[in-house]
């Protein structure tokens, strides 16, 4: 599917949220730190709130758990850290949807902007730490 003028891979989070849970995609927070404290799109994944990308645990990770793939000090500017470790701080640079997991095997749907909206496998997407938050209960 070809990306709408405008769609990235947060709106495309949001977008789906909206048909979900039927909450406007203008309630949530554009800044990452901000939707986890706040419990927007669910709630951390334990084991998976902050792991190095050769820490990951595919096992860990559920259909429909929001990703946050992070690289060592991006975007740190514009909003925290999601993960630090040794002293290295690690910010969002992409968001995407697990899709489905298959033994080790995950995949992910996520935006390209000004591309597409595809579903590629975990380990095709860059990143050096993820961190993951899952709805439950039935969201908010």
């Amino acid at each position: 599917m070809r990306c709408l003028d405008g769609i990235d891979c947060q709106s495309l989070i949001f977008f789906a949220y909206e048909q979900a849970l039927g909450r406007a995609w203008t309630r949530y927070s554009v800044i990452p730190s901000v939707s986890i404290r706040r419990g927007e799109l669910g709630r951390p994944v334990a084991g998976l709130d902050g792991a190095l990308r050769d820490e990951v645990k595919p096992a860990l990770l559920r259909r429909g758990d929001v990703l946050f793939f992070l690289l060592a000090g991006y975007n740190l500017d514009a909003d925290q850290a999601l993960f630090e470790r040794t002293g290295t701080k690690y910010g969002t640079w992409h968001t995407g949807l697990v899709h489905c997991v298959d033994g080790d095997r995950v995949r992910v749907i996520h935006a390209k902007p000004g591309d597409r909206v595809t579903v590629e496998p975990l380990a095709a997407i860059a990143f050096d730490a993820l961190f993951a938050v899952r709805l439950v209960g039935g969201g908010r």
